[in-house]
């Protein structure tokens, strides 16, 4: 594929994106159609102008941006995503092949990585860093299972239905006000889910919902 590429930046902070597009502005081949800071403005973009690449700075991303991530692949499965990963992100990599990525630059790469990423999606391939190249092919190859929630830990239905209020970001409060308990009933709740699941933390259990397609 020849041409423009058009893309539009998903970026929480201004400051962050204005990098990415000095890069993109002086190499002259990208336009940028759209500059947004959360998934729920591409519609208003992607309304008005096509769009080639999708580059999402999930670094700032709440939850690591897989609620993000998902509902992007969901709506617009034919724009490819590039991510703006970090290491801290690296325990997430194979899910967000899962969730249909096409490529990650570390925020630490050069200009030269982005732009090459940005070129590879465009012409329809993927671009991964080369020591996880392999990874992703397995996860397209389905060579890589994901954990099944009812054969290995199961939840109750109202823990599910927690852990869900959980990924859409609700607070303690807010979900018990919802299921009309007590806050400290929900915490209770989450400590559960979490011994049941085996995670230590609220972004390991959310990530476990996504990856296990609790989350409709």
């Amino acid at each position: 594929m020849s041409g423009i590429c058009k893309v539009v930046i998903i970026d929480k902070y201004p400051l962050f994106s204005s990098g990415i597009k000095s890069i993109l502005f002086k190499n002259g081949q990208f336009h940028i159609v759209g500059e947004v800071e959360s998934h729920r403005k591409l519609k208003g973009v992607l309304f008005k102008e096509s769009v080639d690449v999708i580059i999402y700075d999930i670094v700032h991303s709440k939850y690591a941006g897989l609620k993000s991530l998902k509902v992007i692949q969901r709506k617009y499965p034919k724009i490819p995503v590039l991510l703006i990963v970090s290491q801290d992100l690296s325990n997430y990599y194979t899910e967000y092949c899962q969730l249909g990525a096409k490529g990650f630059v570390s925020i630490e790469s050069g200009e030269a990585a982005l732009i090459e990423a940005i070129q590879a999606l465009h012409r329809g391939n993927v671009y991964f860093p080369d020591q996880f190249k392999k990874t992703y092919r397995k996860v397209i190859s389905g060579k890589i299972d994901k954990p099944s929630l009812e054969n290995s830990h199961p939840l109750t239905a109202r823990e599910t239905s927690i852990l869900r209020l959980f990924c859409q970001g609700l607070t303690y409060k807010e979900i018990g006000v919802r299921l009309f308990i007590s806050p400290r009933t929900v915490e209770t709740h989450k400590n559960n889910i979490q011994s049941k699941l085996r995670v230590n933390s609220t972004a390991e259990m959310i990530r476990y919902a996504y990856v296990n397609q609790l989350i409709v």
